[in-house]
């Protein structure tokens, strides 16, 4: 038969592993909630591309940012962005630009920003190879007038500044 002490001691055992996973829940939690996607004031610049390479669920290849030799403004990047996206399908791809481009929105820092996606493509005789499939920029003055909330990604193409893609994504159009 257990002793006071021994009840008294395992209850405080008890109570005090609950109020740990609170705490650990609670801190998941507000880890979990910190995954907007819209840009904060004091974010980097290559946090705000990190944050949306996150968001579109692809791989960064690489991130290039530049001093924008072609404006008169102080400041102003090109942000050259590789990336390759969960599949190659080319719904994924304007989707995912989508989803990465809202970090890069109304900063002050940016002149440009170009994507480039990298996919894996399969030839007629089944053989695999890494290649670009789309790129796409778009000026500072194009990416602030999107309104990503009502914007249909396969609008992306026809506004964009400029646009390519692989003809195995134009024959996936058609």
């Amino acid at each position: 038969m257990k002793s006071k002490t021994d009840k008294k001691n395992t209850a405080i055992g008890c109570v005090t592993v609950l109020v740990i996973l609170i705490i650990i829940v609670a801190f998941a939690m507000h880890a979990c909630s910190n995954g907007d996607t819209t840009p904060q004031a004091s974010d980097t610049l290559s946090t705000a591309v990190d944050k949306g390479i996150r968001a579109a669920h692809a791989t960064k290849q690489s991130v290039e940012i530049n001093d924008d030799v072609g404006t008169s403004a102080a400041g102003d990047k090109v942000v050259l962005i590789h990336v390759k996206p969960s599949n190659t399908a080319r719904a994924t791809i304007l989707d995912g630009s989508c989803k990465l481009l809202p970090n890069l929105q109304n900063r002050k820092d940016i002149g440009q920003v170009t994507l480039f996606w990298t996919g894996t493509l399969v030839d007629t005789y089944g053989s695999k190879s890494e290649e670009q499939v789309v790129k796409l920029t778009l000026s500072k003055a194009k990416l602030d007038k999107i309104n990503f909330e009502n914007f249909v990604y396969n609008d992306l193409p026809s506004i964009a500044d400029s646009y390519w893609e692989h003809q195995a994504m134009t024959k996936e159009k058609k």
